[in-house]
């Protein structure tokens, strides 16, 4: 093992000795410098998981979270340097743990912030015009066929909770901790849309149930009109004003009709 992974390898690992590789005048003082190094790097992990999933954190409390983050960064170290990537790994962590026994719906509130981020920083693409999509409705014969491709700063999401009711209201609040959850049924199930609005800001809506599977359909190719066939009539128009209102699509891709 070079010095440079010597070092890193005891970082996130408490029971490990500090490495050789660290010069001090003794063993006691090499553990004392090596323990800065250590509390350092857990605390700049802590505190990215902090900044990436505050709905969580208020759900579960400072110290609980806390606690759940430090683990996750010790049985997940970075692979990356860019933190916010990092950070994705929290839901497969939080499902997997116990956390979830008590609050089941914590790993969809973790998905959802997980995909937050992932559209915060996802690429910029142009949208299509509005009237693009009036021409497109006007025009039934090429509405069956056409293809859309969806925004990369765009995310969706199959719930088995009422993840964006919690995440709104928490959004909503003078301060997370104040969060009015009365009236919230957790178990109530919805889908959720996160996109990026003008403004740079990710916007996140509920969708009825089998709107993220219309989704992954439409992603995978699938023509516009038969996705939304499979729906509720109220779901296809609500996925439908998704679609043409909010920049949730980069292109229409319509076929071309000959003549006849």
């Amino acid at each position: 093992m070079n010095a440079h992974a010597d070092f890193a390898a005891g970082l996130l690992q408490p029971t490990l000795p500090a490495p050789a590789v660290l010069h001090a005048v003794d063993a006691a003082t090499r553990e004392h410098r090596y323990a800065v190094h250590r509390n350092n790097s857990t605390h700049a992990l802590v505190g990215a998981f902090e900044d990436g999933f505050p709905v969580l954190r208020a759900l579960v409390g400072a110290d609980c979270f806390a606690h759940a983050a430090r683990a996750c960064a010790r049985a997940m170290p970075p692979r990356t340097p860019v933190l916010a990537e990092h950070v994705q790994v929290f839901p497969a962590f939080i499902a997997d743990g116990p956390l979830v026994d008590a609050l089941p719906y914590l790993a969809d509130v973790a998905r959802l912030e997980a995909a937050c981020l992932r559209v915060f920083h996802a690429a910029d693409a142009p949208s299509p015009p509005l009237d693009a999509w009036q021409r497109l409705q006007a025009d039934p014969q090429r509405l069956a066929a056409t293809r859309l491709r969806l925004h990369p700063a765009c995310a969706w999401l199959a719930c088995t909770h009422a993840v964006v009711d919690l995440w709104q209201a928490h959004m909503r609040a003078e301060s997370m901790e104040s969060a009015d959850l009365a009236g919230i049924d957790p178990d109530h199930a919805q889908d959720a849309l996160l996109w990026r609005d003008d403004d740079g800001l990710v916007q996140v809506a509920a969708l009825p149930p089998g709107c993220a599977a219309a989704l992954d359909a439409l992603q995978a190719g699938v023509a516009l009109l038969p996705v939304l066939s499979r729906l509720p009539g109220d779901a296809a128009a609500t996925l439908l004003a998704h679609l043409a209102g909010d920049g949730v699509v980069t292109d229409i891709l319509v076929p071309t009709v000959e003549a006849t």
